[in-house]
This record gives structure tokens, sequence and C-alpha cells, in this order.
């Protein structure tokens, strides 16, 4: 996040206006004031000792996800 911007990433393909990282990968940056909602998905690659890939989805308002990624980026 810089200048209450926040740079979002496409994975599965190039989007039009977008700028190119990689192959079939790109990204904006987008002002906070054009987001209301997010989907945010959590990988977990380690539970317990076990090697084990688990992905929670879960859809939020902006403000909540603003409040994780504040929480989450100081740990």
């Amino acid at each position: 996040m810089l200048d209450n911007k926040v740079k979002l990433r496409f994975a599965e393909g190039i989007l039009p206006g977008w700028d190119i990282e990689e192959r079939n990968v790109c990204t904006k940056e987008v002002h906070f004031n054009e987001i209301s909602c997010t989907k945010v998905k959590f990988v977990f690659e380690q539970i317990g000792g076990k090697e084990e890939n688990v992905i929670k989805e879960e859809t939020k308002s902006w403000n909540e996800t603003l409040k994780d990624i504040k929480e989450y980026g100081a740990l």
C-alpha cells in the first residue's frame, strides 16, 4: 500500500489496461476509493507440522480488508 493505493495482481491472463508482469500475470494500482468489496484468499501451506495446502476464501467489505492488511502487515 502506497499513497492510498493497493496493487492488484491477476494471475490468470492479461487484462486490458493492466501492466504485464510476466506470462499470464498482470498488475494494476487502484486507489482505495475505487474498491468496495474484496474476495480474500488465505493459503496455509503447513498446519500442525504437516505439509498441506488449505485455502480459505472470504468476501469482505473494503474496511474489513484494510483492518486485515494493517494487522498482518505488522507481523
